[in-house]
């Protein structure tokens, strides 16, 4: 259900998500870092996240996705009943805390990892989106209907490793229209290309006139083009309207597990 890979990498699933992971460029001479980015997509529980660690300890953001992953997992099959129509969201919002914080409280505290998690939660009126987030990574959310952008993460240095607390959680409203971005740090490159304007221009452009499985790429190949990437850089969009239904989807780090739909891995 992670995805990772220290090179180009791309994941799709038509109409639901789309990942692109970029190394950063070796500068002459010196030896290429392994990429300390990692991104996790579990479609039977509606998962999505983002994560970035240093160079000095690339494995720690893979290694937090992993534990974010079996946390949601042990969670679900737990308390099956939070995530239907029983108890009040505040609730799950609050248990799904705790669990982090712990998580957040056993990482060593040299690894600095920056995170951003979004899970939807599929009720009687609609899809709603609840975001975990610590660090410098980032969530925007994207209104196509009224084509406007709007990052919904704190950008802040709460890193898992020298905090034990999750920074910022947040539920999130969804309609017909709402699309999702995570991406690491790195993104802030592609301002560097003044043509292009800010970054949300960038990214509303980019997600208003793309399918949300090619985004990525298209991203980073057309606006990043001529851009030396001096960070490792991931992006994964994601369509919440597009969910229902997945539950036999299974993601794994190089290889097509037999499922139904087909997922693209490049």
């Amino acid at each position: 259900m992670i995805l990772k890979s220290s090179g180009r990498f791309s994941a799709g699933l038509p109409e639901v998500f789309g990942a692109r992971i970029e190394n950063a460029r070796t500068p002459p001479g010196r030896r290429p870092s392994e990429n300390g980015d990692a991104f996790l997509v579990n479609l039977p529980r509606k998962l999505f996240a983002v994560a970035d660690s240093p160079d000095w300890a690339p494995q720690a953001s893979r290694d937090f996705l992993d534990k974010i992953n079996q946390e949601v997992e042990r969670f679900y099959e737990q308390a099956p009943r939070l995530w239907s129509e029983g108890p009040d969201l505040e609730s799950m919002k609050n248990l799904l805390t705790e669990r982090f914080n712990r998580l957040m409280g056993q990482v060593d505290d040299r690894t600095s990892t920056a995170f951003s998690c979004l899970l939807v939660i599929y009720r009687r009126k609609g899809p709603l989106g609840l975001m975990l987030h610590s660090g410098d990574s980032c969530v925007f959310k994207i209104d196509l209907g009224r084509r406007t952008i709007a990052q919904v993460s704190w950008t802040n240095m709460h890193f898992v490793g020298r905090a034990n607390q999750v920074s910022q959680v947040k539920f999130i409203k969804i309609d017909q229209h709402t699309r999702f971005v995570l991406c690491s740090d790195g993104l802030q490159v592609l301002c560097r290309n003044q043509d292009y304007g800010s970054l949300t221009k960038i990214l509303l452009d980019c997600f208003t006139s793309q399918e949300i499985d090619r985004a990525p790429d298209h991203l980073i190949d057309y606006y990043g083009r001529d851009i030396d990437f001096p960070d490792d850089l991931t992006v994964l969009a994601f369509d919440p309207n597009r969910l229902a239904g997945l539950g036999e989807i299974i993601l794994t780090g190089g290889d097509t597990v037999p499922c139904r739909p087909e997922i693209s891995l490049s």
